[in-house]
Order: C-alpha cells, then structure tokens, then sequence
C-alpha cells in the first residue's frame, strides 16, 4: 500500500528533482515514505523509477539518515481519555527496524551490496538502541541483536549460489554421459578451453539474472560490475568444491585428476546459475 496518496507521475518527477537536490542532512519530510513507495511494487514512485530510469539504489544510500523516530501523535491513543499507550513518537524504533530490513532485503534482491551495506549499517544501530532501551523481559522476548546481525553477515556469502552450485555437483555426478566427455576433454587437454568458456557462460548468465532484477538501466558498468561479483562468489564456490572433489578423489583412491575436478566444478558453476535463472523466484543475493 502507497504511503503517498494521490501521488501523480508529474508529483513524482517534482520531488525526485528536489530529492536529488537535497543534502544528506537536510532532507524532506516525506522522505522516508517515498523511499518506502519506492521499493514497493504497485505504487507511482516504483513505476516512475522503473520508467525513467532513475538510480533507486543511490537514493537509498543518501535516505539512510531519514530512518529516524519521528515526533507525532500515536495511533494508539485511547479515543475515550485521549491517554497515550504507546508513547509520543507515531514511527517508533521498532518501525524504523522493520522498514529498514524491508529496504536491505531489497538492495539485495537488486544485488546493490554497496547502498546495503550502508542501510544494516543503520539497522544495526537501531536495533542496538532498542535492545538497551528494552526490559529483561522484553529482551528476552526480542532476542540479541548481535545474532541477527551474524544471520545478516551470513547472506554476505550469497548463500543461495552455494547451494546452487552444490546442486549443479550433484547433478553432473549423477549423468554418465556427462562424466564420460570431462574424461575426454581432460585427456585431450582442453581443460583451459573448456573452463574458460564456461566461466564465460556463467558471466552471462549473471548478467541476464542481475538485469533481470533491477530492470533498464543507462549504467552498462554498473550492471556489469554486479554480474562479475555474483560470478566471482560462484566461481568461488565451485573451486571450493573442485578442492573437495580432488581431496575425496585421493583419499578414495578414485582416479580423479586436478584438470578432471576443475571441469567438473565448471559445469557445476554453469548448472548452478541455470537452476537459479530457471528455476528459482528469488535473487541469488537475496537473504535465506
């Protein structure tokens, strides 16, 4: 739901304009709301950023400081005394919490990990003022702040590309066919060929699964230097499971060769970003 009613095309465009021209310290009111529009499909700013282009996730990064308490009347006053149950704040530490995990999981679906960074930044100071504000029975009800943010750090690995690699292993060990032509390729030395076109494939994909998500774009390199980290954290991944593969070999006594492992983690690294193109709804950034 819009959190900006009324809002038309021509409003939009207006405070952008006077969104891109506000500092840092001093920005408008609204503000936080049309960050909060902004990444919610369905509403005029979302339609706007996506039709014109605009650059969604630098905004974001110059919006963190408007995630703040915001002075007002609360919702919950009762109608009958007008006695305050809540407190004097209508946007309160907890709904600043939960509108900045909403904007992190986003940057990350749009695998923009620089604005991300700089907003569980931000969450992660909020929720340290909630936990010290919070009675011990309210803490213990809430659960520590330090854990969520190791559960946070963990997607920093791209989680998601891991278990889509590990898939991509399994399926190939499970094709004969498939094991029989790495033999061939390893025994005719064309490991280097073959990996490299792979890798190739994989940068190609990525690139298609990072357009995908933030959509048009007038910045070729920025959406080029997205794909080349998305493919680095698999290639990262495969290799790990080359090593795997090649130690298990040998302690095995499996006739499995350094070329062999490396291949087979190859195609595990190009099956991977099949299954999550394919396969999967969610961004292979997105939190688990």
């Amino acid at each position: 739901m819009a959190r900006l009613k009324n809002l038309t095309p021509g409003d939009a465009l207006a405070r952008h304009e006077e969104l891109e021209d506000a500092e840092p310290d001093s920005l408008p009111t609204w503000t936080r709301h049309w960050i909060m529009d902004a990444i919610t499909p369905h509403t005029v700013p979302y339609e706007q950023y996506r039709k014109m282009e605009w650059d969604l996730d630098e905004d974001i990064r110059k919006a963190v400081k408007a995630f703040q308490r915001a002075p007002g009347k609360s919702e919950e006053i009762c109608p009958a005394c007008g006695h305050r149950r809540k407190g004097e704040l209508e946007y309160q530490w907890e709904d600043v919490a939960f509108d900045l995990r909403q904007t992190w999981r986003r940057l990350r679906r749009r695998y923009a990990f620089g604005p991300a960074r700089a907003i569980e930044k931000q969450l992660w100071q909020v929720e340290k003022q909630i936990w010290d504000n919070a009675k011990p029975d309210e803490r213990r009800a809430r659960g520590n702040p330090y854990m969520f943010r190791l559960w946070r750090w963990k997607d920093l690995l791209l989680c998601r590309l891991l278990l889509a690699v590990l898939a991509g292993f399994v399926l190939v060990m499970s094709s004969s066919g498939l094991l029989t032509a790495l033999t061939q390729i390893d025994c005719h030395g064309q490991v280097g060929w073959a990996v490299g076109g792979a890798v190739a494939f994989a940068y190609g994909l990525a690139l298609v699964e990072v357009q995908r998500r933030i959509g048009r774009r007038r910045w070729l390199r920025d959406l080029c230097r997205r794909a080349v980290v998305v493919t680095a954290f698999g290639a990262g991944w495969a290799v790990a499971g080359a090593v795997l593969v090649f130690l298990a070999g040998r302690r095995l006594d499996l006739p499995i060769s350094v070329g062999f492992a490396v291949l087979w983690a190859s195609c595990a690294l190009v099956l991977g970003f099949l299954f999550q193109l394919f396969w999967q709804d969610n961004s292979i950034a997105e939190p688990l």
